[in-house]
């Protein structure tokens, strides 16, 4: 029931922007970005996170495009609350902390509750999302995308 506060400091990408957002305050250094690559790799990732939390707009871009959002952007369309440079940034992460602790730690807890039911997804989504992430994975699409990418190259895709 505590609030989570994120202090996104270079890049935050797939997983690590899912993990971002799982946090109800963000703050985010001026050079760093955000982005979304699974499906340059052939995969699905947790997109349905994206897709709840984001402008669409923004979501499918990320999602289809690999695309990127810069610190400006993401504060621009509400997705961190504060922008500040990288050697400020924990300071503003702490900032905000302190802010919390003004107010009353049950309530406090009863808007972390809130906050993570009206982000809760239904479990049909959830597992519908692994399954597509797993049935991709397991093409050989799936297997060239890792490859690809360890080996440092862009994959050839069969569709299959």
């Amino acid at each position: 029931n505590k609030p989570l506060i994120s202090a996104i400091n270079g890049f935050a990408v797939g997983v690590g922007f899912t993990l971002a957002l799982q946090c109800q305050l963000r703050v985010m250094a001026d050079d760093a970005w955000v982005g979304d690559t699974h499906t340059k790799i052939g995969r699905l990732g947790s997109a349905h996170n994206l897709y709840a939390q984001l402008p669409r707009a923004l979501a499918a871009y990320l999602t289809l495009c690999n695309g990127r959002l810069t610190a400006q952007q993401c504060l621009q369309h509400g997705i961190v609350n504060r922008v500040t440079s990288p050697d400020k940034l924990l300071e503003a992460a702490e900032e905000l902390a302190e802010m919390v602790c003004e107010s009353s730690p049950l309530a406090v807890q009863a808007a972390v509750r809130l906050y993570r039911l009206s982000t809760a997804f239904d479990p049909a989504l959830v597992s519908y999302a692994k399954a597509l992430d797993k049935e991709i994975a397991e093409t050989e699409d799936g297997a060239e995308g890792s490859r690809a990418f360890k080996e440092k190259r862009k994959p050839q895709w069969k569709l299959r």
